[in-house]
């Protein structure tokens, strides 16, 4: 093939040769063109792809949000700011409503009670160590002479007034029958009988006189009231045996204010739901509720004082159902005292006095048990219980006491037995802890409980 021809017949006819080379590479150019951007299309959809995958794994993630007091929850959700704003704003107001309620039940428990005697606790000064006990006891013994006539607790008469009165009655029966005769040997048998009806009468009215003047019998022995111990060392009587006096009386409050309670409304005895407290008495500190003699106790199964922990209340309390169904037992946070009470009441009148009882304060009946009372055996006595049918009913119960204020004024020592450092200082105003209870010097003045 002559090369001049070709050069010159394409020359001729450029646009045919450039136009037949275009038609015949464009398939093979648009072939690799399309497969470029097919590639391309196809990584761009694929990385798009597993961005939404992405998404939705953040939309379908798991999530724990723990909420304070309450049971761990478990959800499905997009974890973004939002959510964690508004997870934070939930657990604060409800760390705000524990708070609250913490520091409500702190002043219910407490009824911002302070010691009965300024300067005894925790330490009194150096010089009256040896003697601060016989200013202290009947400081004791004030306060509970003063809570029983503040719910208008008493006794029959006394046996020698009701004596007197008697006599008084008996002569001028014997002088109305005349005659001469200055006694009741002196009396025909008619009039020994008369005589005798007269008395008896004048008894059983002097009975019900006292009766109608009070809302319940106890007095100061039956509810608990500390005797002086004989057995005080040369170095005077120990601060955590003159701490649980006063302790025991903050408890012995609570129940008796509890049971006159309970009688509001009554007018008299006669008419009353509790009619006397035979007896309260209350089990000593350290030892477990339940637990008998030479068992378990909060001081240590080898006598030996547990180490001390502060007072936390932000730690569960665990429960532990060894010695009673509530599963409460002492720990770092609080102590549980026990108390045996017995009680003549009406029969009838048992779930009011259970409602009283909680309302006071933490006090649960872990322990009922109860009997027919004999009013005739009881009116012998001076106890005047009215008509309806009595029982008498014998109560355990579980009182809880919350260290948050019990330690502010407990002795080192006592401290030590518990194992408990207490609070080092007090709670700054405002916080849920911050009762602080204040000397007043006045053990008779009835508690108050701000905010109630």
């Amino acid at each position: 093939m002559n090369a001049k021809v070709v050069i010159d017949w394409v020359k001729r006819h450029v646009f045919i040769v450039v136009f037949g080379a275009i038609v015949v590479a464009a398939p093979i150019v648009g072939w690799f063109i399309g497969s470029s951007l097919k590639q391309g299309v196809s990584d761009e959809l694929e990385e798009r792809k597993r961005d939404i995958e992405a998404l939705a794994s953040y939309e379908n993630s798991t999530v724990q949000l723990k909420i304070p007091g309450r049971e761990a929850i478990t959800m499905k959700a997009v974890v973004n700011k939002p959510l964690l704003d508004r997870y934070e704003e939930i657990v604060g107001s409800l760390r705000k409503d524990a708070d609250e309620v913490r520091a409500a039940a702190l002043r219910h428990n407490s009824k911002n009670r302070d010691v009965l005697m300024p300067g005894v606790f925790p330490a009194p000064p150096a010089s009256k160590r040896q003697t601060i006990h016989e200013e202290f006891h009947p400081k004791v013994l004030s306060a509970y002479e003063a809570l029983l006539s503040s719910v208008r607790a008493g006794m029959p008469p006394p046996t020698n007034e009701v004596k007197d009165q008697l006599n008084t009655r008996s002569v001028t029966f014997i002088a109305s029958v005349g005659g001469g005769k200055r006694s009741r040997n002196d009396l025909n048998a008619d009039d020994r009988q008369r005589h005798d009806k007269e008395m008896l009468k004048g008894r059983l009215g002097i009975c019900n006189d006292a009766a109608r003047r009070i809302s319940f019998y106890a007095s100061p022995l039956s509810i608990g009231a500390p005797g002086m111990p004989r057995d005080i060392p040369s170095t005077g009587l120990g601060l955590d045996r003159m701490f649980e006096w006063n302790w025991n009386f903050w408890i012995t409050e609570d129940v008796v204010r509890a049971l006159a309670a309970a009688n509001q409304g009554s007018p008299d005895v006669t008419r009353a739901p509790v009619k006397r407290i035979v007896s309260l008495r209350i089990s000593p500190i350290g030892k477990a509720p339940g637990s008998t003699a030479g068992g378990a106790s909060a001081v240590g199964g080898d006598g030996a004082a547990p180490a001390a922990t502060p007072v936390d209340p932000k730690p569960e309390v665990p429960l532990t159902f060894t010695n009673a169904f509530t599963g409460r037992e002492t720990n770092p946070f609080y102590d549980v005292r026990e108390v045996a009470l017995e009680l003549i009441v009406a029969t009838d009148a048992l779930p009011r006095i259970a409602d009283a009882l909680a309302a006071q304060n933490f006090i649960t009946i872990t322990n009922v048990s109860m009997k027919p009372a004999d009013p005739f055996a009881a009116a012998r006595s001076g106890f005047i219980y009215g008509a309806e049918p009595i029982s008498e009913v014998m109560l355990t119960l579980e009182v809880v006491q919350l260290r948050e204020w019990t330690t502010l004024r407990m002795p080192e020592e006592l401290k030590r037995r518990l194992g408990t450092s207490g609070i080092a200082s007090a709670a700054p105003a405002g916080d849920a802890g911050g009762v602080v209870p204040t000397d007043t010097g006045d053990a008779t003045a009835p508690p108050t409980t701000p905010g109630t």
